[in-house]
């Protein structure tokens, strides 16, 4: 399925995918979505099939089986609460707390 028209290089589904993963690796809340489509809408033409809402882009990526899985970071990023650590409530090298 194209944006817009035949021509279309960019199918939905990547464009859908890419934005999330920029929400995702910015840490971007779900309003910086919408201004990211917003923008992506205003440049192309009339008619085309950018969903507008967080909501509907993941559930158009949800049947691709593309999960996720929160791993919290230390805020001085010295360490990953992953695998081994996933239970440390502090980081083992500063000692911040991992909830504050």
């Amino acid at each position: 399925m194209n944006l817009y028209g035949i021509a279309a290089q960019i199918t939905i589904i990547i464009d859908c995918c890419t934005d999330v993963h920029i929400k995702s690796d910015y840490g971007l809340i779900a309003a910086s979505y919408v201004r990211i489509v917003e923008y992506g809408k205003s440049i192309l033409p009339e008619g085309n099939r950018l969903k507008e809402h967080l909501y509907a882009a993941k559930s158009m990526m949800k049947p691709l089986g593309l999960g996720y899985q929160k791993i919290d970071i230390c805020p001085n990023f010295y360490m990953l609460y992953y695998l081994e650590n996933v239970e440390l409530t502090e980081c083992m090298t500063c000692g911040h707390s991992r909830y504050k």
